[in-house]
């Protein structure tokens, strides 16, 4: 929260970018349509992750595939990014994905 509003905001102010249009376009789901057409999108996150509540779980798992999504029991908001398990799920994840 502090940092969105202490330094994000104030950048893309300067930038002519107002904190609401700034705030539409961070919430993912204003653009469900278009993310679901993704099919390159790759989420890996945590149940524990304090940034997500229960509906954002539910919300993430209505919207993509099993293997667009990964979901470790644990971890906290990328509190593993380093353990052995996490950094294969992250190279498994973007297996076969290329640049456009």
């Amino acid at each position: 929260h502090d940092y969105f509003f202490k330094f994000a905001v104030p950048y893309y102010q300067k930038r002519g970018i107002e904190k609401a249009e700034l705030l539409r376009h961070a919430n993912l789901r204003n653009n469900e349509q278009k993310l679901r057409n993704q099919s390159k999108i790759r989420i890996l996150t945590n149940l524990n992750d304090f940034t997500l509540s229960d509906k954002d779980l539910l919300w993430l798992k209505k919207n993509f595939s099993n293997s667009q999504l990964t979901i470790s029991p644990q971890g906290g908001h990328l509190g593993n990014i380093n353990s052995p398990v996490v950094e294969k799920a992250i190279i498994k994840a973007l297996d076969g994905l290329k640049k456009n």
